[in-house]
């Protein structure tokens, strides 16, 4: 028979235990896959995307239960909500964009940009710039400052970006002056609306 209660032992017992770590504790599966010549990582039987320049690399991977975060040294490079299906890839698009402008022809019919669509990170808006600036300044030319226009999401909030969009496309309709980012809101120049 039970003389106290657990919460009358545990009141007792408190004094004498230590206090929890500063840190939070991980409880993640650290891996260490190497970025392949496409810029994935391979995570138990899934692919994430990482930024190109990491291609060749060795990277540390931090599996969750409900994402994975890919760091190179410290800093971390990536983060993805967790895939589960069997040969499932996640593609981010901002992880490409060096490569887009280069070879701006591979942009149409990429995964990354299919993804960013259903996601809604590629906004009816980016679809306007891109047309207005592929007729204005043809196919390669017209891709090439849509991939000037997505970098600008490295530096911006989403909103600001896409309000530099319409404020290009409303002064230059038709013609390559509204196309060029000097003309776009100040915010988009003067570290307003940054990202932390």
């Amino acid at each position: 028979m039970r003389i106290r209660t657990i919460g009358q032992d545990f009141a007792r017992e408190a004094p004498l235990l230590l206090p929890l770590p500063p840190a939070p504790f991980e409880t993640g599966l650290a891996l260490n896959p190497r970025v392949d010549r496409y810029g994935m990582v391979a995570v138990r039987v899934c692919r994430y995307s990482v930024p190109v320049r990491f291609i060749g690399r060795t990277v540390h991977v931090l599996l969750q239960s409900n994402e994975v975060v890919v760091f190179h040294g410290r800093t971390e490079i990536a983060r993805h909500p967790r895939l589960t299906t069997k040969g499932a890839e996640r593609v981010v698009l901002d992880h490409f964009l060096e490569v887009l402008l280069a070879k701006p022809g591979a942009l149409a019919g990429s995964e990354a940009l299919d993804q960013a669509r259903r996601e809604g990170t590629f906004t009816p808006a980016h679809e306007a710039f891109w047309s207005t600036a592929k007729h204005a300044l043809g196919e390669t030319e017209g891709t090439k400052a849509l991939d000037q226009v997505l970098l600008l999401h490295r530096h911006l909030q989403h909103r600001d970006v896409v309000a530099g969009i319409h404020a290009a496309l409303a002064v230059g309709a038709g013609s390559t002056r509204g196309l060029n980012t000097g003309s776009w809101p100040s915010s988009c120049h003067t570290g307003v609306g940054r990202r932390p």
